[in-house]
């Protein structure tokens, strides 16, 4: 490839690989698994423009210029992102905080901010001649079909070794054992909670506001479900949840035609919504396994999703909001959620 083509080519290939890689945490079922693919293949055939840019610049290696240190740092980190991804789906290690994932997801944001520092550094218009080149073409093929082929020779041999990574889910996530781990997103820490003065709210876009205590909660109908929990920390397990189907909630405040969302709130700050249709799947549980719900995982009342990432499981749910529109706050929200909350907390970390 011509070199403005292999510059822009890298910027380009992981800015979509940051983009798509944190695009993953939204994906919880398993006919999204085509994206995790594609991340995958596209990371992979980072070795090829690497490869090609190493040998570009290698005969000018000059370690006292400052754009040839950053350089190396982007080289050095992008064989860091390579690594972690490669070893985590392999081999699943290390496992704990923080584990392969998250170090993969830190290394690949740190790529990108120096990596877009380089290019500014060396900035070279891409020029339609760098595109119109046969060759070019044929290149970027082969670099595609090379990443294709390390992640179908890597899942080969998983299954072939009995590696760890054999049994992964799609989303890339080790299976647990034993008790649920506790994780806490961001700031959240675990509220010291009174069940017997516990309140949920019912409103926004409904026919009647709801307010139910725990005791009401309790004469509610309950179902049962076994649900995966797949965390964005990089574990999974399947559990049995028992709680009341946030669809027989819904009918009982009455949904007016307006309510397309539904926000679920909790003590923290900390919420998530999910579509009308999506929520009438949903329950608030009460009871993990037979046993009744931590407060560690969310109780009195947690949020189980199936088919969402285990972020969006809301615990210590307090209000349920019936919206007409999406929520973008939300997004500010979980990265605040426990910086303010008034609660009395235990700082926990799985």
């Amino acid at each position: 490839m011509t070199p403005r083509l292999v510059d822009w080519l890298l910027l380009g290939l992981v800015l979509f690989e940051v983009i798509s890689g944190l695009g993953t945490f939204l994906v919880g079922k398993p006919d999204g698994r085509w994206y995790f693919t594609l991340h995958a293949i596209t990371g992979l055939s980072l070795i090829a423009v690497l490869g090609w840019k190493i040998a570009r610049v290698t005969p000018r290696l000059a370690p006292r210029r400052p754009s040839m240190v950053l350089s190396l740092v982007v080289f050095g980190l992008a064989v860091l992102v390579l690594g972690t991804g490669i070893f985590w789906v392999t081999f699943q290690e290390p496992f704990g905080y923080p584990n392969g994932l998250n170090l993969h997801v830190i290394a690949g944001l740190l790529l990108l901010v120096f990596l877009a520092i380089h290019a500014w550094m060396r900035h070279k218009p891409l020029r339609k001649k760098d595109l119109l080149v046969r060759r070019n073409l044929l290149a970027a093929l082969a670099a595609s079909a090379l990443g294709f082929g390390i992640y179908g020779m890597q899942s080969q041999l998983s299954q072939r070794l009995a590696l760890k990574g054999a049994v992964r889910r799609f989303t890339g996530s080790r299976r647990v054992e034993g008790p649920l781990p506790v994780t806490m997103w961001m700031f959240d820490t675990v509220p010291q909670t009174e069940p017997a003065n516990w309140q949920l709210e019912i409103a926004g876009a409904v026919q009647k506001p709801v307010g139910l205590d725990m005791a009401s909660l309790q004469q509610q109908p309950m179902i049962s479900a076994s649900v995966t929990l797949d965390c964005t920390g990089g574990w999974y397990r399947e559990a049995l949840w028992e709680g009341i189907a946030v669809a027989h909630l819904l009918d009982l405040a009455g949904l007016r035609d307006t309510g397309r969302y539904v926000s679920f709130q909790s003590l923290t700050g900390y919420r998530w919504s999910l579509t009308v249709e999506e929520a009438r799947q949903a329950m608030l549980a009460l009871r993990l396994d037979h046993n009744p719900l931590s407060a560690a995982h969310g109780a009195p009342l947690r949020l189980v999703a199936p088919g969402h990432r285990g972020f969006q499981w809301v615990k210590w749910v307090t209000g349920i909001h019936v919206l007409a529109r999406p929520d973008p706050g939300q997004w500010g929200a979980i990265f605040t959620s426990g910086l303010n909350s008034q609660h009395d907390g235990i700082a926990r970390r799985g």
